[in-house]
């Protein structure tokens, strides 16, 4: 089996339920926008295999994962809006006339460019080895993990989403994840790597 195949695999781990496969198709190939600033910012792609590096000198893990190319590009898409318009009539009232104001909402179809990024996944896979002290571990609330906690569930293979930047304070879940990840998921972010252990000044 190879490891794409591995990984795939693996990443229903992660799921409470199956996800058709067209919705996992369109989070390959469109990536997702954001709904809210507070939402947490991951896709498919960003679920990966993590398993302890057995030849470290120092506690480390291998994370594993499908090689993707990502290209921002441009659409323009409809998207309907509303106005308000203020308009006069003439009503009878106690048998006189009377003009009177009312408003009315008019739906109009605007044609807006957006931007959204293409993935296109490639069938290999990479992996990096990477020291324990620069990875932080959030669970499915958001709540950042002990590191003693963090190194024991890192012990064995696990499947976890490895964020592209720290899940913040007051993040949440997009909706649409909250009914389909487990309540064990786990999220990682890796620090980068600092001038100093890297060889610079």
């Amino acid at each position: 089996m190879s490891r794409v195949s591995l990984i795939d695999g693996f990443a229903l781990s992660c799921l409470a339920v199956v996800i058709p496969t067209n919705v996992l198709a369109q989070e390959r190939i469109m990536g997702r926008a954001a709904v809210e600033s507070r939402t947490v910012q991951f896709t498919m792609d960003d679920l990966k295999w993590v398993e302890p590096a057995a030849d470290s000198a120092e506690a480390s893990v291998t994370i594993i994962g499908s090689t993707t190319q990502s290209d921002v590009q441009t659409r323009t898409v409809p998207v309907t809006r509303t106005r308000i318009e203020t308009r006069t009539r003439t009503i009878q009232q106690d048998g006189k006339p009377v003009v009177q104001n009312y408003t009315v909402t008019i739906p109009y179809t605007e044609m807006v460019q957006q931007a959204y990024t293409a993935n296109a996944s490639g069938d290999d896979t990479s992996q990096t080895t990477i020291p324990l002290t620069r990875v932080i571990g959030f669970d499915r609330s958001g709540k950042q993990l002990d590191p003693n906690r963090l190194e024991n569930q890192l012990a064995t293979p696990t499947a976890a989403f490895v964020l592209k930047t720290p899940w913040r304070n007051g993040g949440e879940l997009d909706p649409k994840w909250q009914s389909v990840l487990r309540d064990d998921t786990l999220f990682l972010f890796v620090r980068p790597e600092s001038p100093s252990a890297s060889g610079g000044k």
